[in-house]
């Protein structure tokens, strides 16, 4: 019997049987696939697993090395007790393929029937079965076909125009920046020569564009120079794109080779942050944990998780996933005027069934011109728009400071915003965050940051200051980053 929790947005299989192990969780959106109502006999999907129980050693935190090693040791531990389990639940290979695994948030994408799906429910170890949720992506405004000569508006607002006239050769130089996203136009006059590596969902490619929202938003984090063509933020910095990235399973994919993009744990090739204009559809809020997951893999690695908040402004509680992400920078837009933009995203945030500060910062996202494929340039808003130049803008940090940590450069963000409609400095609102991106004062706060000794994932992460520098004073220690779900 399938029991409807309305109240919780989610579908139990009861198992009937006093104090039984409880089932998984499953995707309401799979409802009527499991019910017979569905014309389709398969299904794909994501199955999450419990964290099993492990004598692994843990990391340090932003040891990326030992992080991956250790993520593998878990889905090594997590998926040997699946097997197990599952000949006791009746899972058969007619009912239940397993297509891929992701060590990243201990996840298997799967092909199921509804039976397979029912047998899931009930194998110990799965800890809930999501639907194969789509990426969703805006569409350009209008094109031109001139590259940009003129410092565009959001140079002014951003502070970008002083930090180009007090530190010239600041441009994110030997920064490698992570872009998900539709893809890339590598041989866009604007991002020819930037892009490091692109991931195509299967494999390491020509970086090509299925869409144009990459293109833009890639270009606005790297494009161009600081002299002639002024579309990038960050123009010295190299970009590892992943795209073609349409639902659930393939964003798992990218976002796993974010982590480890050759596969090799010991090569350091992963980007220090990864800029994401997309979120997932979140019709049954199902997605949450499994993306969660991931972030936090990131960010325990060393990695800034950069995302949207999203598009369904003006009403209150609107941001999407993962955005809401406590260890996320998430991006707010705002207009000409410097006012929120209406379509942008209003926190609260929600994180472990508590309200959270969200979004953290806002930037300017209304006609924002850069790249667009076929040599070509155009203007698009959002917040797909504003997070790109909070990419770009990281990239200028990690070049003054590169020990700058995660939580250090969501810090600096706050301290150093420019308050809006009045909101006093430092202080959050649900549209703003703490306020409009100032990238100089930015670039300067991050010049006078020192960094700790590293912590295990365990242990709170101890931000070290400068203590006679009263600016600096103002930062509170964060809270831990750590693996939530560990």
């Amino acid at each position: 019997m399938i029991r409807r929790l309305s109240c919780l947005g989610v579908l139990i299989l009861a198992l009937g049987t006093a104090g039984a192990r409880a089932d998984a969780t499953i995707d309401p959106a799979l409802e009527n696939f499991i019910n017979g109502q569905s014309l389709e006999r398969s299904a794909q999907v994501i199955v999450m697993l419990d964290i099993p129980q492990n004598n692994l050693q843990r990391p340090y935190r932003y040891d990326r090395q030992r992080v991956i090693e250790y993520l593998q040791g878990l889905m090594t531990v997590a998926t040997q007790n699946l097997q197990m389990s599952a000949l006791t639940a009746g899972v058969t290979s007619q009912d239940v393929q397993i297509r891929e695994a992701y060590w990243i948030n201990l996840s298997l994408s799967a092909t199921v029937t509804p039976q397979g799906v029912k047998s899931l429910a009930r194998t110990s170890g799965v800890a809930a079965i999501y639907s194969n949720k789509k990426i969703i992506y805006p569409r350009p405004l209008n094109t031109t076909p001139e590259q940009v000569r003129e410092k565009p508006r959001h140079y002014a607002q951003t502070g970008l125009d002083k930090v180009l006239q007090e530190h010239p050769g600041l441009d994110g130089k030997d920064i490698l920046v992570g872009h998900i996203d539709t893809g890339v136009d590598g041989k866009h006059p604007a991002l020819s020569g930037k892009i490091a590596l692109f991931f195509d969902g299967k494999k390491i490619g020509t970086p090509t564009d299925a869409d144009s929202h990459g293109t833009h938003t890639a270009g606005t984090i790297l494009g161009g120079n600081h002299t002639d063509n002024f579309i990038g933020i960050a123009p010295g910095a190299k970009l590892i794109s992943a795209g073609f990235l349409r639902n659930l399973d393939e964003v798992l994919r990218g976002m796993q080779w974010m982590l480890d993009p050759d596969g090799n744990p010991k090569t350091a090739d992963a980007p220090r942050l990864v800029s994401n204009s997309w979120r997932v559809w979140h019709d049954s809020g199902m997605e949450v944990e499994a993306l969660y997951r991931a972030v936090s893999s990131w960010e325990a690695a060393g990695i800034v998780p950069v995302f949207a908040g999203g598009n369904e402004g003006p009403r209150d509680k609107t941001l999407g996933h993962p955005s809401q992400h406590k260890d996320t920078v998430c991006v707010a837009a705002t207009g000409p005027d410097d006012k929120i933009a209406s379509f942008s995203s209003r926190g609260p945030g929600r994180y472990e069934n508590k309200e959270i500060q969200k979004p953290d910062i806002a930037a300017p996202g209304v006609e924002i011109i850069s790249a667009l494929p076929g040599n070509r340039y155009g203007k698009l808003s959002g917040t797909s728009m504003a997070t790109p130049q909070i990419a770009g803008a990281i990239a200028l940090l990690l070049q003054i400071n590169p020990k700058l940590t995660p939580p250090q450069i969501r810090e600096i963000f706050k301290t150093t915003a420019t308050p809006a409609d009045g909101t006093p400095a430092g202080s959050w609102n649900k549209e703003y965050g703490f306020g409009r991106v100032n990238i100089l004062k930015a670039v300067k706060l991050a010049a006078r940051f020192t960094s700790g000794h590293p912590e295990p994932l365990r242990n709170p992460l101890t931000m070290m200051l400068q203590p006679s520098e009263s600016e600096l004073a103002r930062i509170k220690p964060p809270a831990p980053a750590l693996f939530s779900w560990d």
